[in-house]
């Protein structure tokens, strides 16, 4: 067996504040209906760190075209003005390559 050369220490969710945070690499997992909320949560590992996203309409709208293995960045554009709801969080969503 292979000896384990770098270990990554799985931390709080990626919670994006302002307009510009953002997140990337390797998607690990989907999950479905986690927590109170049932929501989707995307787990990622980043360069130094494995990190779950929790889902919402529009990442998980824009998610569905990813599966588990591929490169993702995702970017925070802030809150936007909804139609008859309240604002939302927007996301830019990117598929990388090795």
């Amino acid at each position: 067996m292979d000896e384990i050369k770098i270990w990554k220490r799985l931390i709080d969710p990626w919670i994006p504040k302002l307009p510009n945070d953002e997140i990337s690499g390797k998607l690990l997992r989907i999950d479905e209906k986690v927590g109170t909320n049932e929501s989707m949560l995307y787990t990622l590992e980043t360069e130094d760190s494995v990190r779950g996203v929790w889902g919402s309409t529009v990442l998980d709208e824009k998610m569905k075209i990813f599966e588990v293995g591929d490169y993702v960045k995702i970017v925070f554009l802030g809150r936007k003005k909804g139609g008859k709801k309240d604002d939302y969080k927007d996301f830019d969503v990117y598929r990388g390559a090795e």
